[in-house]
């Protein structure tokens, strides 16, 4: 009995611990946004909803860019580290990326680590893909979907991309924005072993066997031409830059439609992404270019 109960004050104790530290973490997150000071863009309408599932809800923030009928849809995954991040860190880069592309944009506040580990995540961004393609209608949607997502975010994007292929009705989803992705978590790579990324990564997924898994390290999905087609950003110091070149190659090295743009003299662009800074704007305004060529195919 003692011994049980020493064992369970052990797991609470670093239970508590993870999650003070985890509350640090976001704190800094969202200071690291609000210190850039950057003046939110009007938007015609945002929407806050919280959608119910069997025993669960995940919030979502919905940004219109006007009242036009049948628009395309962003469907945004915030980055954060899958423990930092939120609605609310990102709600300028949401609201850019509204107005600039003439898109309405979902952003979803799923559930994060240490307290909700992998798959969980996961399961929450899945689960509002499915509201979205279930509610098109009701959204004002046009039926073009389309997944963004930065950092974590994006590494949320590809395993959600994933897990649709691999199930029995996939959603159609037309494209896959990703900045500053995070496509390979594997213990062999060395680049996170000196970054806070690596904590990051125990606490998401503790299990390093678990990483070989392609919805964490989606660099090992063997049928990467059944993805639709990218738009990436990657940073010249950023340490995990190679994650998103090695992204791209691996999409053209598959037939498929990739394109990539390198910021110069910046490193992980975090909360200057976030926040929409003029330090992104030339990483953003690639995005933007692009995808407008997208809707004039």
């Amino acid at each position: 009995m003692k011994i049980r109960l020493l064992i369970y004050l052990t797991l609470l104790t670093a239970t508590l611990s993870a999650q003070s530290e985890a509350f640090e973490v976001r704190q800094r997150i969202a200071n690291g946004v609000e210190n850039l000071n950057v003046s939110p863009g009007a938007v015609h309408r945002v929407i806050n909803r919280e959608i119910s599932g069997d025993d669960f809800s995940v919030k979502v923030r919905l940004y219109y860019p006007s009242n036009q009928d049948s628009l395309p849809i962003l469907y945004f995954i915030h980055g954060g580290g899958w423990i930092g991040g939120s609605l609310d860190t990102h709600d300028n880069i949401s609201r850019h990326l509204a107005n600039q592309t003439n898109s309405i944009v979902v952003a979803v506040d799923y559930r994060r680590s240490p307290e909700y580990k992998f798959p969980i995540p996961l399961d929450d961004c899945y689960f509002i893909l499915h509201w979205i393609k279930n509610n098109f209608e009701e959204l004002n949607g046009n039926g073009d979907l389309f997944l963004v997502g930065d950092s974590a975010g994006a590494n949320l994007v590809l395993a959600v991309l994933i897990k649709n292929i691999e199930s029995n009705m996939p959603v159609e989803i037309k494209g896959q924005i990703l900045i500053n992705p995070a496509t390979d978590l594997r213990d062999e790579a060395p680049k996170y072993s000196k970054t806070p990324h690596n904590g990051f990564i125990n606490w998401y997924v503790p299990a390093e066997e678990d990483r070989n898994n392609p919805l964490l390290s989606p660099i090992t999905y063997p049928y990467i031409e059944k993805l639709p087609k990218a738009i990436i950003v990657v940073c010249e110091d950023d340490k995990i830059k190679q994650d998103g070149v090695l992204w791209h190659n691996l999409m053209l090295k598959n037939k498929k439609s990739s394109v990539i743009f390198e910021l110069k003299g910046v490193g992980h662009l975090g909360a200057h992404g976030a926040a929409n800074s003029e330090v992104a704007k030339p990483a953003i305004d690639f995005i933007v270019n692009e995808f407008n060529k997208w809707m004039e195919i």
